[in-house]
Protein backbone atom coordinates (compact mmCIF):
# COMPACT_ATOMS: atom_id res chain seq x y z
CA UNK A 1 0.00 0.00 0.00
CA UNK A 2 1.52 3.24 -0.77
CA UNK A 3 -0.64 6.77 0.74
CA UNK A 4 -0.67 10.39 0.16
CA UNK A 5 -1.03 12.70 2.86
CA UNK A 6 -2.31 16.05 1.71
CA UNK A 7 -2.31 18.74 4.63
CA UNK A 8 -3.88 22.04 4.91
CA UNK A 9 -1.25 25.22 5.74
CA UNK A 10 -2.17 26.30 9.75
CA UNK A 11 -2.94 29.70 9.42
CA UNK A 12 0.15 30.53 11.53
CA UNK A 13 2.01 29.15 9.08
CA UNK A 14 0.73 31.43 6.62
CA UNK A 15 0.59 34.25 8.61
CA UNK A 16 3.30 34.49 11.47
CA UNK A 17 5.31 37.08 9.45
CA UNK A 18 1.91 39.39 8.49
CA UNK A 19 1.32 42.51 10.68
CA UNK A 20 -1.40 40.70 13.36
CA UNK A 21 -1.94 41.14 16.70
CA UNK A 22 -0.13 39.65 19.41
CA UNK A 23 -3.47 38.44 20.32
CA UNK A 24 -4.68 36.92 17.04
CA UNK A 25 -1.14 35.29 16.47
CA UNK A 26 -1.55 34.51 20.12
CA UNK A 27 -4.94 32.25 19.00
CA UNK A 28 -3.52 30.38 15.77
CA UNK A 29 -0.52 29.27 17.44
CA UNK A 30 -2.77 27.23 19.67
CA UNK A 31 -4.52 26.14 16.35
CA UNK A 32 -1.18 25.67 14.63
CA UNK A 33 -0.04 23.14 17.36
CA UNK A 34 -3.07 21.13 17.56
CA UNK A 35 -2.69 20.71 13.57
CA UNK A 36 1.28 19.65 13.79
CA UNK A 37 0.61 17.08 16.35
CA UNK A 38 -2.18 16.11 14.10
CA UNK A 39 0.45 15.46 10.78
CA UNK A 40 3.05 14.17 13.57
CA UNK A 41 0.71 11.04 15.15
CA UNK A 42 -0.37 10.40 11.28
CA UNK A 43 2.90 9.93 10.08
CA UNK A 44 4.11 8.38 13.32
CA UNK A 45 1.74 5.85 12.95
CA UNK A 46 2.16 4.98 8.80
CA UNK A 47 5.43 4.58 10.10
CA UNK A 48 4.84 2.30 12.63
CA UNK A 49 2.63 0.47 10.27
CA UNK A 50 5.27 0.16 7.75
CA UNK A 51 3.25 1.80 5.21
CA UNK A 52 4.75 4.17 3.04
CA UNK A 53 4.06 7.52 2.61
CA UNK A 54 4.42 10.74 0.50
CA UNK A 55 3.45 14.02 2.08
CA UNK A 56 2.65 17.20 0.52
CA UNK A 57 0.95 20.57 1.11
CA UNK A 58 -2.64 20.45 -0.72
CA UNK A 59 -1.46 23.88 -2.37
CA UNK A 60 1.35 21.91 -4.00
CA UNK A 61 -1.01 18.99 -5.20
CA UNK A 62 -0.65 20.42 -8.92
CA UNK A 63 2.68 19.73 -8.73
CA UNK A 64 2.43 16.08 -8.83
CA UNK A 65 2.46 14.11 -11.78
CA UNK A 66 0.54 11.54 -10.81
CA UNK A 67 -2.07 11.36 -7.86
CA UNK A 68 -4.37 8.51 -8.91
CA UNK A 69 -2.20 5.76 -8.73
CA UNK A 70 -1.63 6.02 -4.25
CA UNK A 71 -3.79 3.30 -2.47
CA UNK A 72 -4.88 5.70 -0.28
CA UNK A 73 -5.25 9.39 0.09
CA UNK A 74 -4.97 11.18 3.94
CA UNK A 75 -6.70 14.76 3.94
CA UNK A 76 -5.55 16.70 6.92
CA UNK A 77 -7.61 19.14 7.57
CA UNK A 78 -10.78 19.82 7.39
CA UNK A 79 -13.85 19.47 4.94
CA UNK A 80 -12.09 22.27 2.99
CA UNK A 81 -8.65 20.94 2.97
CA UNK A 82 -10.81 17.49 1.39
CA UNK A 83 -12.76 19.51 -1.36
CA UNK A 84 -9.52 20.80 -2.42
CA UNK A 85 -7.98 17.49 -2.53
CA UNK A 86 -10.73 15.59 -4.12
CA UNK A 87 -10.23 18.47 -7.19
CA UNK A 88 -7.16 16.54 -8.17
CA UNK A 89 -8.11 12.99 -8.26
CA UNK A 90 -10.06 11.09 -10.84
CA UNK A 91 -10.62 8.32 -8.92
CA UNK A 92 -9.32 7.36 -5.56
CA UNK A 93 -10.60 6.28 -1.70
CA UNK A 94 -10.27 9.37 0.83
CA UNK A 95 -9.15 8.49 4.29
CA UNK A 96 -10.23 12.47 6.15
CA UNK A 97 -8.69 13.49 9.12
CA UNK A 98 -9.69 16.40 11.09
CA UNK A 99 -6.92 17.84 12.20
CA UNK A 100 -8.30 20.49 14.93
CA UNK A 101 -11.68 19.40 16.03
CA UNK A 102 -12.84 22.01 18.14
CA UNK A 103 -11.95 25.04 14.92
CA UNK A 104 -12.47 22.78 11.82
CA UNK A 105 -15.48 21.56 10.54
CA UNK A 106 -15.27 17.85 9.52
CA UNK A 107 -18.44 16.25 8.59
CA UNK A 108 -16.82 14.37 6.42
CA UNK A 109 -13.66 13.35 8.19
CA UNK A 110 -13.61 10.00 9.40
CA UNK A 111 -10.98 10.43 12.38
CA UNK A 112 -8.95 12.45 14.86
CA UNK A 113 -5.79 12.88 16.32
CA UNK A 114 -7.15 10.68 18.89
CA UNK A 115 -8.47 7.75 16.77
CA UNK A 116 -6.25 7.88 14.16
CA UNK A 117 -4.67 4.41 14.58
CA UNK A 118 -7.84 2.89 15.57
CA UNK A 119 -9.65 4.23 12.35
CA UNK A 120 -6.84 3.13 10.53
CA UNK A 121 -6.43 0.04 11.99
CA UNK A 122 -10.13 -1.41 11.17
CA UNK A 123 -9.77 0.75 8.07
CA UNK A 124 -7.09 -2.29 6.96
CA UNK A 125 -8.96 -4.86 8.28
CA UNK A 126 -11.70 -4.08 6.05
CA UNK A 127 -14.28 -3.29 9.35
CA UNK A 128 -15.11 0.66 8.09
CA UNK A 129 -17.36 1.08 4.45
CA UNK A 130 -16.11 2.50 1.48
CA UNK A 131 -18.76 4.84 0.04
CA UNK A 132 -18.79 5.87 -3.32
CA UNK A 133 -19.98 9.65 -3.22
CA UNK A 134 -21.24 11.10 -6.27
CA UNK A 135 -19.95 14.51 -7.79
CA UNK A 136 -21.23 16.69 -10.69
CA UNK A 137 -20.27 17.93 -13.76
CA UNK A 138 -20.29 21.37 -15.30
CA UNK A 139 -20.30 22.54 -18.95
CA UNK A 140 -19.32 25.64 -19.89
CA UNK A 141 -21.53 26.40 -23.30
CA UNK A 142 -20.10 23.10 -24.98
CA UNK A 143 -16.95 22.21 -22.99
CA UNK A 144 -16.29 20.25 -19.79
CA UNK A 145 -15.23 22.89 -17.26
CA UNK A 146 -14.28 20.20 -14.33
CA UNK A 147 -16.67 16.57 -13.40
CA UNK A 148 -15.09 17.11 -9.86
CA UNK A 149 -17.87 18.92 -7.58
CA UNK A 150 -18.05 17.39 -4.73
CA UNK A 151 -20.28 19.48 -2.29
CA UNK A 152 -22.20 22.65 -3.87
CA UNK A 153 -22.19 25.22 -6.50
CA UNK A 154 -23.58 29.09 -6.21
CA UNK A 155 -24.43 31.12 -9.18
CA UNK A 156 -24.75 34.15 -9.01
CA UNK A 157 -23.69 37.71 -10.22
CA UNK A 158 -19.94 38.82 -9.52
CA UNK A 159 -21.08 41.85 -7.47
CA UNK A 160 -23.09 39.88 -5.05
CA UNK A 161 -26.04 42.89 -3.97
CA UNK A 162 -26.84 43.29 -7.63
CA UNK A 163 -29.90 40.86 -9.40
CA UNK A 164 -28.56 37.40 -10.98
CA UNK A 165 -30.77 37.29 -14.62
CA UNK A 166 -30.76 33.80 -15.96
CA UNK A 167 -33.19 31.54 -17.78
CA UNK A 168 -33.46 28.02 -16.17
CA UNK A 169 -34.47 24.61 -17.77
CA UNK A 170 -35.55 21.33 -15.70
CA UNK A 171 -36.77 18.96 -17.73
CA UNK A 172 -38.16 21.11 -20.59
CA UNK A 173 -39.57 23.55 -18.39
CA UNK A 174 -38.11 27.12 -19.20
CA UNK A 175 -38.56 30.29 -16.47
CA UNK A 176 -37.03 33.85 -16.46
CA UNK A 177 -35.83 34.52 -13.28
CA UNK A 178 -34.35 37.70 -11.14
CA UNK A 179 -33.39 35.97 -8.05
CA UNK A 180 -29.91 36.86 -5.48
CA UNK A 181 -28.57 33.05 -6.88
CA UNK A 182 -28.92 29.50 -7.56
CA UNK A 183 -27.75 26.99 -5.10
CA UNK A 184 -26.82 23.64 -6.96
CA UNK A 185 -25.68 20.59 -5.12
CA UNK A 186 -24.60 17.21 -4.89
CA UNK A 187 -26.19 14.70 -2.76
CA UNK A 188 -22.94 14.61 -0.35
CA UNK A 189 -23.23 18.41 0.09
CA UNK A 190 -26.79 18.53 0.77
CA UNK A 191 -26.50 19.39 4.45
CA UNK A 192 -24.73 22.38 4.01
CA UNK A 193 -25.81 25.57 2.71
CA UNK A 194 -28.64 24.37 0.50
CA UNK A 195 -30.21 23.17 3.50
CA UNK A 196 -29.67 26.20 5.53
CA UNK A 197 -31.37 28.31 2.83
CA UNK A 198 -34.37 25.72 3.02
CA UNK A 199 -33.63 23.08 0.74
CA UNK A 200 -33.78 18.89 1.58
CA UNK A 201 -31.03 16.89 3.06
CA UNK A 202 -30.58 13.87 0.95
CA UNK A 203 -28.41 10.60 2.15
CA UNK A 204 -24.54 11.21 1.13
CA UNK A 205 -24.49 8.36 -1.03
CA UNK A 206 -27.10 8.94 -3.41
CA UNK A 207 -26.97 9.79 -6.72
CA UNK A 208 -29.46 12.40 -6.57
CA UNK A 209 -28.68 16.18 -7.01
CA UNK A 210 -30.53 19.30 -5.83
CA UNK A 211 -31.31 22.63 -6.91
CA UNK A 212 -32.41 26.00 -4.86
CA UNK A 213 -33.19 29.21 -5.84
CA UNK A 214 -31.93 31.94 -3.72
CA UNK A 215 -34.18 34.80 -2.74
CA UNK A 216 -36.23 34.87 -5.53
CA UNK A 217 -38.44 38.16 -7.50
CA UNK A 218 -41.73 37.49 -6.14
CA UNK A 219 -43.04 39.84 -8.84
CA UNK A 220 -42.17 37.17 -11.27
CA UNK A 221 -44.27 34.46 -10.02
CA UNK A 222 -41.62 31.56 -10.28
CA UNK A 223 -42.26 27.80 -10.09
CA UNK A 224 -39.02 26.33 -10.42
CA UNK A 225 -37.05 27.24 -7.22
CA UNK A 226 -36.41 23.94 -5.96
CA UNK A 227 -36.42 20.65 -6.92
CA UNK A 228 -34.21 17.53 -6.17
CA UNK A 229 -32.95 15.98 -9.68
CA UNK A 230 -33.00 12.27 -10.67
CA UNK A 231 -29.63 10.57 -11.63
CA UNK A 232 -30.01 10.87 -15.26
CA UNK A 233 -31.66 14.71 -15.29
CA UNK A 234 -29.86 18.03 -15.73
CA UNK A 235 -30.10 21.92 -15.41
CA UNK A 236 -29.49 24.41 -17.55
CA UNK A 237 -28.89 27.73 -16.80
CA UNK A 238 -28.75 30.42 -19.37
CA UNK A 239 -27.10 33.59 -18.61
CA UNK A 240 -28.36 36.96 -18.91
CA UNK A 241 -25.68 38.82 -16.98
CA UNK A 242 -22.79 40.55 -18.36
CA UNK A 243 -20.65 39.21 -15.26
CA UNK A 244 -21.76 36.29 -13.39
CA UNK A 245 -20.07 33.88 -11.56
CA UNK A 246 -20.00 30.49 -10.57
CA UNK A 247 -18.27 29.51 -6.93
CA UNK A 248 -17.53 25.87 -6.63
CA UNK A 249 -17.08 23.97 -3.21
CA UNK A 250 -16.72 27.60 -1.49
CA UNK A 251 -13.27 28.72 -1.85
CA UNK A 252 -11.89 25.72 -3.73
CA UNK A 253 -12.83 27.18 -7.35
CA UNK A 254 -14.56 30.12 -9.07
CA UNK A 255 -15.51 30.17 -12.92
CA UNK A 256 -16.65 33.85 -14.14
CA UNK A 257 -18.97 33.94 -17.21
CA UNK A 258 -21.20 36.25 -19.69
CA UNK A 259 -24.05 37.08 -21.55
CA UNK A 260 -25.21 34.63 -23.16
CA UNK A 261 -23.04 31.58 -21.58
CA UNK A 262 -25.01 28.46 -21.10
CA UNK A 263 -24.14 26.34 -17.49
CA UNK A 264 -25.17 22.98 -18.02
CA UNK A 265 -25.09 20.42 -14.71
CA UNK A 266 -25.53 16.71 -14.21
CA UNK A 267 -24.02 13.86 -13.09
CA UNK A 268 -20.28 13.24 -13.44
CA UNK A 269 -19.08 9.87 -14.15
CA UNK A 270 -16.28 10.28 -12.06
CA UNK A 271 -17.65 9.62 -8.54
CA UNK A 272 -15.02 9.55 -5.69
CA UNK A 273 -14.73 6.91 -2.77
CA UNK A 274 -14.66 8.20 1.15
CA UNK A 275 -14.08 5.98 3.70
CA UNK A 276 -16.85 5.93 6.56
Amino acid sequence: MHVLVCSKKSLYEVYQHSILSKYHLNKIVVNHKEHTQTQEVIFSVLKKLKIPYKSVYRDDLSRLKRIDHYDLIISCGGDGTLLHVQRFIRKGKIFAVNSDPKNSVGYFSIAHRFTFLKQLTKYLDGELSEVSINRLMLKINKKIYTKRIFNDVLISNETPSLTSRYEITVNNKKEVQKSSGIWITTAAGSTGAIKSAGGNALPANSKKFEFLVREPDYTFNSRLINKIMKPEESIIIDSRMINGICYIDGAADSVRFNLGDRLTFSNSSEPITLIR
